[in-house]
């Protein structure tokens, strides 16, 4: 809303000396004329507002439309604070033109006066003048103080427009969010392991709601701007602010722990095939136990040998697939850009730079970097997240791969002689029970020819 002001003559004196001549009768009729003016353009900018301020705050318009009512009523308001900053002067001006000495506006001003004690009748005539245009500046002094805190709350109530759909944003991501959370929740109850692609998932919606947080605090922080520092409402916009940086800080944690759990895929998947071959090598074990043939005990022996070497081979496909992980983490950071110009730009390369430094010398990525850039760039943030997570799986494969192979060596040399004692122990036992059947047919044997018989060809 424009209203053109330039019409109106601010420069009114202080003082007017009583006269009659035509210069004084001059000035008395260009204030009128102003005054006439200002108090229509008052009423029209009253109209105008009340009706700006349906639109803004009725609930079925768009944002747009109601943020555009918003600041076109903060336009009018900021016009009527000018309009009655100069109401004030040409009321004042309009009191000291009536001629009345300074001791008795004084009076009248700090409210000493009786007038009942005046019996000068043309005096009690200019006190009366005096005291109406004194109560219409005092109005109009007391309006700009009411506009100005309207203008505070429109400027306050325009930013929560946009905090509040920010806040709508953030309820949709968060449904989001909780919904596959609760899908992987009950994979995990069924002992099913969740998709590199639904944590990777769920960390992009921990970044869109740490970056939903950001913004909505830098709105908050510009509410807080407007207000006093130290008032009631600086300290509730401080809440909000503190509050929403609490919640950063958990959702930081969340994109932590789902990227560990995302780099432990593979690890876990290693494990539980791990845990198939040891369960069914008690089951060998116990049927090795329970037989009496050594053919079979040594079949059984190498099944657990293959499991030996399967086991190897599933931490060794963990350590292949972390190792890939590892590296497209580490690229995400390494081929990141710098960026010149503002002084954003400047705390967004180190950062950067030092997070280089770490996946070049393949070091981790301090928790204190990661915080310092997630309430900057939540992106980047998430990418420091995953490589460190990333690293630490490669790491743990890497070192249970390596110990199992130097570990499974003695375990197979075991198994092979275990094989090769049953077979000994077979084949002495055979001998034994040949050694004694030859006994007993010499024993026969020697019966006979001592009865005085030959004994037969059959011995």
């Amino acid at each position: 809303l424009k209203i053109d002001l330039s019409p109106i003559n601010t420069d009114f004196g202080t003082s007017y000396s009583p006269s009659t001549n035509s210069s004084s009768s001059s000035a008395k009729k260009v204030t009128t004329e102003t005054i006439d003016f200002i108090e229509i353009a008052l009423d029209r900018l009253s109209t105008k507002i009340s009706e700006l301020d349906k639109t803004a705050s009725n609930a079925y318009l768009s944002m747009s439309k109601r943020s555009k009512a918003y600041q076109s009523e903060i336009e009018a308001v900021t016009s009527q604070i000018t309009l009655q900053n100069r109401a004030y002067s040409a009321y004042m001006a309009k009191a000291n033109s009536i001629g009345l000495s300074e001791s008795w506006a004084n009076q009248i001003r700090n409210g000493s006066l009786n007038i009942a004690d005046i019996t000068d009748d043309t005096l009690k005539e200019q006190i009366k003048n005096y005291q109406t245009w004194d109560e219409k500046a005092l109005d109009a002094k007391n309006a700009v103080s009411d506009l100005e805190e309207k203008v505070i709350q429109l400027k306050t109530a325009k930013i929560q427009l946009e905090i509040d759909v920010k806040a709508d944003k953030l309820e949709q991501i968060e449904a989001k969010y909780d919904k596959l959370q609760s899908k992987l929740d009950l994979r995990d109850s069924f002992s099913q392991l969740g998709s590199e692609k639904d944590y990777k998932t769920l960390n992009k919606y921990v970044s869109q709601q740490i970056k939903n947080l950001n913004e909505q605090n830098e709105l908050v922080k510009q509410q807080q701007s407007i207000v006093k520092k130290g008032s009631e409402s600086w300290y509730e916009y401080q809440s909000t602010i503190d509050s929403n940086s609490s919640s950063i800080q958990s959702l930081t944690k969340s994109m932590v722990e789902n990227a560990q759990a995302m780099a432990e895929l593979a690890n876990t998947k290693a494990d539980n095939k791990v845990d198939t071959y040891d369960s069914a090598d008690e089951l060998l074990k116990a049927r090795i136990e329970n037989s009496s043939s050594y053919k079979k005990q040594n079949s059984y022996i190498n099944k657990e040998i293959a499991n030996i070497k399967n086991r190897q081979k599933a931490y060794d496909a963990a350590v292949s697939t972390n190792k890939s992980n590892l590296n497209s983490a580490s690229k995400k950071i390494t081929k990141t850009k710098q960026t010149k110009g503002s002084k954003l730009d400047k705390t967004y390369n180190s950062i950067v730079k030092e997070a280089q430094s770490c996946v070049k010398n393949k070091k981790e990525i301090s928790g204190s970097l990661i915080q310092k850039a997630q309430s900057l760039y939540p992106d980047f943030a998430r990418a420091m997240a995953e490589y460190n997570a990333q690293l630490a799986s490669y790491n743990t494969s890497k070192a249970t791969a390596d110990l199992y192979r130097e570990t499974s060596k003695q375990d197979k040399i075991d198994l092979a002689k275990q094989k090769s004692d049953n077979i000994e122990t077979y084949y002495s036992n055979r001998q034994k029970q040949i050694s004694q059947r030859v006994q007993e047919i010499n024993d026969n044997i020697s019966i006979i020819e001592a009865e005085g018989y030959a004994a037969s060809k059959e011995y």
